[in-house]
């Protein structure tokens, strides 16, 4: 049983360095003039929405409290500090909209999530005092 909890937990930090590494490397590559007009702040929202998923996951899956705790403190520190950083790439600007997008996606999977175990959970209340 042990065996299998370090290779989860080996698992989930492994996994969750390739979102971290793909996350910023996106934001610091140089710019590139093939993107459509808007399709920047979908991308920001994607991918911090990809964030917001693992978090969740790592939830679910009860990884442990610090590892969940680190990736959110990269999720609420990121936004504003890689915006910075994407001014000093090449061809690429800082906008206070992207960090909005970025907020805006990870925070959309996480809320849906409370208010869904928050819903299960008064259900599964009502049901308990019913019994």
């Amino acid at each position: 049983m042990v065996y299998n909890h370090n290779v989860k937990k080996t698992i989930l930090v492994f996994t969750t360095l390739i979102y971290l590494f793909i996350v910023v490397f996106f934001y610091l590559k140089p710019g590139q003039t093939t993107l459509v007009i808007g399709s920047d702040k979908f991308m920001h929202f994607a991918g911090f929405f990809a964030g917001g998923l693992w978090l969740v996951f790592l939830i679910l899956l009860r990884s442990s409290t610090a590892h969940v705790l680190s990736f959110l403190i990269f999720l609420f520190v990121s936004p504003p500090v890689l915006e910075f950083l994407q001014g000093y790439s090449p061809g690429r600007a800082t906008d206070v909209m992207d960090i909005v997008a970025n907020y805006s996606g990870w925070i959309v999977p996480v809320g849906i999530f409370v208010i869904v175990k928050g819903v299960f959970s008064l259900f599964d209340r009502r049901l308990k005092r019913e019994s």
